[in-house]
Order: structure tokens, then C-alpha cells, then sequence
């Protein structure tokens, strides 16, 4: 549950619109190193230092993704809406 308040909290951080995509891949950072065994280090340090560190990086990938979802989503509602084909 600690996890997700900080989640949600990063979130907030980033304002919204930019903090989604980074303060999720830290999530999913922080399970991993949880999986691998790297349960002695504190959850937020942890977290909040792999936000930081790919900010960036991951609004940028994560925006590409979501305009390639967004236009082939388009695409196929236009394609269904073509009559005679």
C-alpha cells in the first residue's frame, strides 16, 4: 500500500500529465528490485531516485507509444466507418 501512495504521489509531482509514465516505470523498477531480493533499501530513496533519474526518457517513449495507440485507434474506427468496400 506504501507503494502506491508514493505512486499516486509522484504522480501529483510530475503534474499529472508528465508524472504518469515516469512515476509507473518506477514502480515497476521497484517490484523488480523487490523480486531480485534488494528488499534492504528503503522504498521511497529507491523509488524516487529512478524517477528522477528517467523523467525524461520515459515521458518521451511513453507519449510515443500512446500517439501510435491513439492514431492506429483512430485509423480503425475510420476504416469501420467506410461504407461500400
Amino acid at each position: 500500500m506504501q507503494l502506491n501512495v508514493i505512486w499516486f504521489m509522484h504522480i501529483l509531482l510530475g503534474g499529472v500529465v508528465l508524472g504518469f509514465f515516469p512515476a509507473t516505470t518506477a514502480l515497476f523498477a521497484t517490484t523488480r528490485r523487490w523480486l531480485k531480493g534488494g528488499l534492504e533499501e528503503p522504498i521511497y530513496d529507491g523509488y524516487h531516485r529512478y524517477y528522477k533519474a528517467h523523467f525524461w526518457k520515459t515521458n518521451a517513449i511513453g507519449w510515443i507509444y500512446t500517439s501510435i495507440g491513439v492514431f492506429l485507434a483512430l485509423d480503425l474506427y475510420l476504416v469501420t466507418q467506410l461504407k461500400g468496400i
